[in-house]
């Protein structure tokens, strides 16, 4: 026999692999005039058939799997869809190299096609993992911020008699006189920086990281405030302040001021007044990690903006102590309690980037279980870049449409045309 052409020849290698060479298949296949091995390459991908998916892994290095390919009838609109679990489970490309190098060049045949846009790349299956992790932080924090709302319901009807217990004496407070509006001004400098942060983490590349991040450090700081502020009940800091005391409150009627708090996000400008919650500042708390997260998420080169997220932050803890809302112990230790967390939760996430933990990786599980589960798997201080927010729902769609296309294609792989073997003999019996 005289050398086939190279989709005869698969052709042919197919036929023997599943038992007896049908001999009308072969003679139909030598009748046809071959076809130029690189045509296909100037068609789109999509309408390669699987003759065309078999020379092109021939000549891309892959001839070992063109049985398995062919088997499962994987023609071009098939190829895009296929992923590397595919690979591994499906056709049985089980060497790790070879698995990732024939998808690679799979990526590279959507790319060349402008169908790259359809596929969930590495960093957005990334995302995708990191999703449990979001939901689990913004729980921590909403239990936390719940907590703390009824804590601060409480100590509100334990603050001391100021007529029996006057203000503390307090260096800065008894040389700086009351100003009326500076506690507004401190809470319009945290709703500003809250916007900035906002935006940060709307743009930036690894935002579910830095939310994840946000939300575990101020919840355990307000964790550690909600501890100190019930232990011990400090007077008020100023005469002008007055706490309707409710002494002997029910259970529903703290859990009915604790739900206001929450709703009024512990703003007075938002109608929430407490007392008895001074140990430690909570409003110094949000301007130190606000101003923390913004310049630690920023490029370096923002010169401008970090200077003045600093200023807002160290101007807004002065109104703070202008408006005798807090003592100055309380600004103090929340700005230290605020920073070194901040700082201590980062400098772990760089040690875990560079593996330097990896001895010690089983204790830091027991001593920072939040930390280990939430780093786990990251890169450590991740780089600030920054993308269009709707780019990864617009994948995600994509993607979903994908794997219909997908799901269709595998139903109609599994319907298997008959065999003309067999048909031609049952004809014969019939005769």
């Amino acid at each position: 026999m005289s050398e086939l052409p190279l989709p005869h020849r698969g052709l042919v290698a197919r036929t023997r692999s599943e038992g007896a060479i049908s001999k009308q298949i072969i003679e139909d296949a030598l009748s046809k005039q071959p076809v130029a091995h690189d045509a296909y390459l100037h068609s789109a991908v999509e309408h390669w058939t699987v003759d065309d998916v078999a020379r092109w892994l021939e000549a891309e290095g892959f001839g070992e799997h063109l049985q398995a390919f062919g088997h499962n009838r994987i023609d071009g609109s098939v190829l895009l869809l296929l992923d590397e679990a595919d690979l591994k489970e499906s056709l049985g490309v089980s060497l790790v190299g070879d698995r990732k190098k024939l998808f690679h060049a799979i990526v590279l045949l959507r790319s060349r096609d402008g169908l790259a846009s359809r596929f969930l790349t590495d960093h957005d299956q990334k995302i995708l993992s990191r999703v449990p992790k979001v939901v689990f932080a913004v729980a921590y924090l909403a239990v936390v911020s719940f907590i703390t709302a009824f804590v601060m319901a409480v100590v509100h009807d334990r603050v001391p008699d100021p007529t029996t217990y006057p203000p503390l004496p307090d260096i800065f407070l008894d040389n700086i006189n009351h100003i009326d509006w500076a506690f507004e001004v401190v809470e319009y400098v945290i709703l500003s920086l809250g916007t900035i942060f906002a935006l940060v983490v709307l743009f930036h590349r690894h935002r579910m990281i830095i939310f994840w991040r946000f939300s575990c450090i101020t919840g355990t700081v307000f964790l550690l405030r909600c501890l100190t502020m019930f232990v011990t009940s400090l007077s008020v800091p100023g005469a002008h302040l007055k706490c309707d005391v409710c002494v002997g409150a029910s259970l529903e009627e703290k859990l009915a001021h604790a739900y206001l708090i929450i709703s009024g996000l512990g703003l007075s400008v938002n109608g929430v007044r407490t007392c008895g919650d001074y140990m430690f500042s909570g409003h110094t708390v949000m301007l130190t990690l606000l101003n923390y997260f913004i310049t630690e998420y920023t490029p370096s080169s923002w010169h401008g903006l970090h200077l003045l997220t600093l200023s807002l932050n160290m101007g807004g803890a002065f109104f703070v102590l202008a408006a005798h809302e807090h003592y100055s112990i309380d600004v103090f230790i929340a700005f230290f309690i605020g920073s070194r967390l901040f700082l201590y939760y980062h400098s772990l996430c760089a040690s875990f980037g560079s593996k330097q933990l990896d001895p010690y990786h089983t204790r830091m599980r027991s001593y920072f279980p939040l930390f280990s589960y939430l780093e786990e798997n990251t890169d450590g201080l991740v780089p600030n870049d920054y993308e269009w927010p709707w780019d990864f729902p617009l994948k995600l769609w994509r993607q979903y449409c994908t794997n219909r296309q997908r799901r269709a294609a595998q139903a109609r792989s599994q319907a298997k045309p008959p065999d003309p073997a067999e048909t031609s003999s049952q004809q014969k019996k019939k005769t």
